[in-house]
C-alpha cells in the first residue's frame, strides 16, 4: 500500500512539473510571438522565403531579411503592447517600442482664424474618407469670389484645384482632388500648396502632403492591432490607433479618426455624458 501511495505521489508530482513547463512555455511563445499589423516595404522569413503579411504571426528570433533598410512593420503582442519591427544596422532584425502618446492634429467643429486653418493643412494629413471641414465666417468667408484653392504637379504642368464648398464647409475628397480636366486620375504622393482666394487677392497659406488610406486596407489593419490591445481602455486603443496612423501613414484627423472609429468599431468617445 506505501508503495502505491509512494508511486501515485511521484506520478502527480511528474503532471504537476509538466504541466508547469507547458505553462511556462506557452507564456514566453506568447510574449514572443507578434501579430503584423503593417509591412512597409519587402520583409520576408528567410527560411521559406515567404513575405511577412498584414494578421500574419512573426516570433521573436526568426530569420528574416530585409530588401532595403528602410523597410519596417507594425507588429503588437497581447502582453507587451505595439512595436516596430526593421532592420539594426548590420541587417538583423530587432524589435523596437513603438512610439505612443501621440495625439490626432487638432481641427474640430471649425478652424476659426488663419493659426487653425495653417497648422491643419500643414505636413503630412491623412484624411480617411471624404472630410468636412468648417471655416470661420470672419477669417475666410467663403462665396464664388472668396474660396480656397490648391495646386500640386502633374506632369510638366501646375495643377489648381478649387476645394468643393458647402456654405462655409469645405469637403476635401480624393476623387475630385485627383480629377483633372474631367477625368479622374490615380492618385499619387505629391505636395499640395493651399491658397486663399479673396476676389483680386492671393494669399499662399500652407504646403501639406496629402495621404488618403485605402480604407478596406486600413480597416483590417486596424482590427488586428485592436485584437492585440483588447484588454486597454477604449480611450487607450484610440490612442494607439492613432499613434500606429501617425507612425505608418501621417497624422489624422481628431474628428475624422474618431468618426471612422465609432462607425467601422464602434469605438467612439461618448458625447452623452450623465454629469452629476
Amino acid at each position: 500500500m506505501k508503495r502505491i501511495v509512494n508511486f501515485i505521489g511521484l506520478l502527480l508530482t511528474v503532471v504537476l512539473v509538466l504541466s508547469m513547463q507547458r505553462t511556462v512555455s506557452e507564456k514566453s511563445y506568447d510574449a514572443t510571438a507578434f501579430r503584423i499589423i503593417k509591412v512597409n516595404g519587402n520583409i520576408y522569413f528567410i527560411s521559406s522565403g515567404v513575405d511577412l503579411k498584414t494578421g500574419g504571426v512573426y516570433v521573436e528570433g526568426t530569420p528574416i531579411g530585409f530588401s532595403t533598410k528602410r523597410d519596417r512593420a507594425a507588429i503588437v503582442n497581447g502582453i507587451r503592447g505595439r512595436f516596430i519591427l526593421q532592420p539594426s544596422p548590420k541587417g538583423k532584425a530587432i524589435v523596437l517600442p513603438a512610439t505612443n502618446n501621440i495625439k490626432p492634429r487638432s481641427g474640430g467643429s471649425a478652424l476659426i482664424n488663419y493659426l487653425d486653418v495653417v497648422n491643419f493643412f500643414s505636413d503630412t494629413c491623412v484624411f480617411i474618407g471624404p472630410v468636412n471641414v468648417k471655416l470661420g465666417k470672419e477669417t475666410f468667408p467663403l462665396n464664388e469670389s472668396h474660396f480656397l484653392y490648391v495646386t500640386y504637379p502633374y506632369g510638366e504642368e501646375r495643377i489648381a484645384k478649387k476645394l468643393m464648398r458647402n456654405g462655409q464647409t469645405v469637403l476635401l475628397d480624393e476623387a475630385s482632388l485627383f480629377e483633372i480636366d474631367g477625368k479622374r486620375v490615380a492618385t499619387f504622393e505629391t505636395e499640395m500648396t493651399l491658397y486663399y482666394k479673396k476676389g483680386e487677392s492671393v494669399t499662399k497659406l500652407s504646403t501639406f502632403y496629402p495621404v488618403f488610406p485605402k480604407e478596406a486596407l486600413l480597416n483590417t489593419e486596424v482590427t488586428v492591432l485592436l485584437e492585440g490591445v483588447k484588454d486597454l481602455t477604449k480611450e487607450k486603443q484610440i490612442d494607439e490607433v492613432a499613434a500606429f496612423i501617425t507612425e505608418f501613414y501621417g497624422k489624422p484627423q481628431k474628428d475624422n479618426l474618431n468618426a471612422w472609429l465609432e462607425k467601422e468599431f464602434a469605438l467612439g468617445l461618448d458625447k452623452n455624458i450623465n454629469f452629476k
